[in-house]
């Protein structure tokens, strides 16, 4: 029905069987055709997306992000999350489609749920913690809400009521990324990797080039290809203290043949590894149509270093720009 209000479609650009975007048709019913068709405009993105990656690259630490902690006491792994934003409501179900990143797991006895907002809209942001089906015997949940806005940390204790109906907000308003310093506080900062390009030895090389803002310039490794293959390439970076890593997208050249698609992440702490996940790299050379992905960890990590290691083995290690939450 060319009259009714059209759904959005997703569109994926990578063939990675993933929806990268979410475009609404245009429906048409051209003379002469058979019946109504569908045009899908795949050369244009939103302008989120467009922005996200456009202007503001390699500052680290992020614009907003919200992340929330409570342990997993008797009854009370039940507890919703929603988050409303300027753009919408933010849930796992709305994840990358209103300028926020959603993730929500479970690590050990401490139940986590992220937000990440990269060039956050400017306006008010109210965390909203429901308890749903609770049982009658439910207890009291204290939930910890850890927010970084503009580089700032702050933290804030909610407490969950134990009835049904109960629930618990907590807002902030956030001025905008424009209104964030954008300067790379890092440069300088000490990096280390396992192997340089070609033949050349192992040496420590600056981590500055990481957060440039020039998608050109980049730190490589080897891979299988060397004559010493480095097969299990990565690339540690200094932190200028302890810090809380929410999360991090990462570009490099994947164009180029035998280069790692995506990188497994680490937080290091007095060489305890703790893994953040694993994410799929943008293109240096079109980030536009191949932007990277940006992964939420799987619990927050307090590190002094940053580790990425190449996913598969063997293949070389390409970083150009990458952002820490």
């Amino acid at each position: 029905d060319p009259g009714h209000e059209p759904e959005k479609i997703g569109v994926d650009y990578d063939n990675d069987g993933e929806a990268d975007a979410y475009l609404p048709p245009t429906w048409t019913l051209p003379a002469g055709a058979p019946g109504p068709w569908v045009a899908i405009d795949t050369a244009t993105r939103s302008e989120f997306e467009t922005e996200l990656f456009k202007n503001v690259r390699g500052a680290l630490w992020g614009d907003l992000i919200i992340s929330l902690h409570w342990d997993l006491v008797a009854n009370a792994s039940d507890a919703d999350v929603m988050i409303f934003t300027p753009q919408g409501v933010l849930t796992a179900q709305s994840s990358g489609r209103t300028g926020g990143f959603f993730s929500e797991d479970v690590m050990g006895k401490r139940h986590v749920v992220s937000a990440i907002f990269p060039l956050a809209t400017p306006g008010e942001y109210t965390v909203q913690v429901a308890r749903g089906d609770a049982p009658d015997d439910a207890d009291t949940l204290e939930i910890e809400v850890l927010t970084r806005a503009c580089g700032i940390d702050h933290t804030q204790l909610l407490f969950l009521p134990a009835d049904q109906d109960g629930n618990a907000t907590y807002s902030l308003r956030h001025a905008g990324p424009y209104a964030c310093s954008r300067e790379p506080p890092l440069v300088g900062r000490r990096g280390w990797q396992s192997s340089m390009p070609g033949e050349s030895v192992s040496a420590p090389t600056t981590s500055t080039v990481a957060f440039d803002r020039d998608w050109s310039t980049c730190i490589g490794t080897g891979g299988h290809n060397r004559t010493l293959p480095d097969d299990l390439a990565w690339w540690r970076m200094e932190l200028d203290t302890m810090r809380r890593i929410d999360g991090i997208w990462v570009v490099g050249q994947t164009h180029v043949l035998g280069t790692a698609t995506h990188v497994d992440v680490y937080g290091v702490e007095r060489d305890e590894e703790t893994w953040c996940g694993r994410v799929k790299l943008g293109d240096s050379s079109n980030v536009n149509s191949t932007p990277p992905h940006v992964l939420p960890c799987a619990s927050v990590i307090y590190a002094r270093q940053l580790k990425v290691r190449v996913h598969p083995p063997g293949a070389a290690l390409s970083i150009c720009e990458l952002e820490v939450f």
